[in-house]
């Protein structure tokens, strides 16, 4: 089973021994920051390559892709969404 962003989040924490807190200064959030993305809340763009990135340097590739996945499926849908306006704006 693959796990979901909170729960990859969790466990890259966990793997690294570190705190939130120190999560939270790497990613550049505050420490309740992170307790809300292990939570459910969904972190930005910017907060997921950066996720993925220290997942990819600590050698878990598996969750650098979960970060991935998650940041290719927003853009991906922010492009349909912006194609959509400039269609309707075309028109």
């Amino acid at each position: 089973m693959t796990p979901k962003i909170p729960e990859a989040i969790r466990l890259l924490r966990v793997d690294l021994g570190w705190s939130r807190e120190r999560l939270a200064i790497a990613l550049a959030v505050r420490y309740q920051t992170i307790s809300r993305y292990e939570r459910g809340d969904m972190p930005e763009i910017p907060i997921l390559r950066r996720l993925a990135m220290l997942a990819n340097q600590n050698g878990r590739q598996d969750l650098a892709a979960i970060f991935l996945e998650e940041m290719a499926a927003r853009l991906d849908l922010s492009l349909d969404g912006l194609s959509a306006a400039a269609n309707i704006a075309a028109a």
